[in-house]
């Protein structure tokens, strides 16, 4: 695979104004999990065989005992020569580690938006109002872009939260017949969207011809499968299975986990996708947690 169409990975750290660029020439390993509710996205990232100073550099200034208070994200690319990259994960750095030598790696570890969980505040609005204004209040404590995919939004009477932002996203999967979640990128997306529906436009094909790796799992909730890294798979988004092997896995199922393992020497480039059934009449409904 690598030999027709290379891949592509990169990370990128931003330490307030400075942003530092690694590429695939280095050796990189990225995993995380990204997900279509409240929880927080994940990732783990180790950069191998930088220089001394660069390193110093970076320990220094993700450190939990700095004295910056410079914001400190990390972003990983990915993709191949094809059709370029895509962002796969941003968040910010909460800890670095290194690794013993031989082989110095220096491990950042993140977390979507800890800071969801720092402010406390109290909202609210009287009489009977659209449960979407509230979303678009949440939206903008976020700094995000409010997207509407759900029908039917309920009206709710005389609206009340007091808690932190990461409270208030997981009271509104409550209710049970919608997701509400944070999509980041170069502008965060607030999605919310039907239980019962996935994110129109994200269609993946997933079969033997298209990069499935093994054999799919079973799941409570639908399955798990693993599939080479492309550019349209995102959380909450839909994949096609079509197994020529074991064709009881062929349907259409909805990505709720989407976890990632990226390296750029090594075998791992993939996605590992869990996903829920989508019915067809005579199936039974194996929705997806929402919170």
């Amino acid at each position: 695979m690598d030999e027709l169409d290379p891949r592509l990975l990169q990370i990128v750290i931003d330490i307030g104004t400075n942003r530092h660029v690694f590429d695939q020439t280095l050796t990189i390993r990225a995993t995380g999990i990204l997900f279509c509710n409240a929880i927080l996205d994940t990732c783990e990232a180790t950069i191998y065989n930088l220089d001394r100073a660069t390193q110093d550099y970076l320990l220094n200034a993700t450190s939990p005992y700095t004295p910056s208070h410079e914001q400190k994200f990390l972003t990983v690319y990915a993709g191949r020569k094809s059709y370029g990259m895509t962002q796969i994960y941003k968040g910010y750095i909460l800890v670095s580690t290194v690794s013993q030598p031989p082989d110095i790696g220096i491990t950042f570890r993140c977390l979507s938006e800890p800071n969801f969980s720092n402010t406390t505040y109290s909202t609210g609005a009287p009489g009977i109002s659209p449960i979407l204004q509230a979303m678009q209040q949440l939206a903008d404590r976020m700094g995000a872009k409010l997207t509407n995919q759900a029908n039917n939004l309920p009206m709710i009477s005389n609206y009340s939260h007091t808690g932190t932002t990461k409270t208030e996203l997981a009271y509104f999967n409550t209710f049970g017949n919608f997701a509400v979640f944070l999509k980041k990128g170069d502008v965060d997306v607030l999605f919310v969207r039907d239980i019962f529906s996935y994110l129109t436009g994200t269609l993946r094909e997933v079969s033997e011809d298209t990069g499935m790796i093994g054999i799919p799992e079973w799941t409570e909730l639908g399955v798990k499968v693993t599939f080479f890294i492309d550019s349209k798979t995102t959380a909450g988004g839909y994949i096609d299975i079509n197994s020529k092997r074991y064709p009881s896995f062929t349907g259409r199922y909805g990505i709720y986990k989407l976890g990632f393992n990226l390296t750029s020497r090594e075998v791992p480039f993939y996605y590992i996708a869990e996903a829920a059934r989508q019915i067809t009449q005579g199936e039974g409904y194996t929705g997806a947690p929402t919170t």
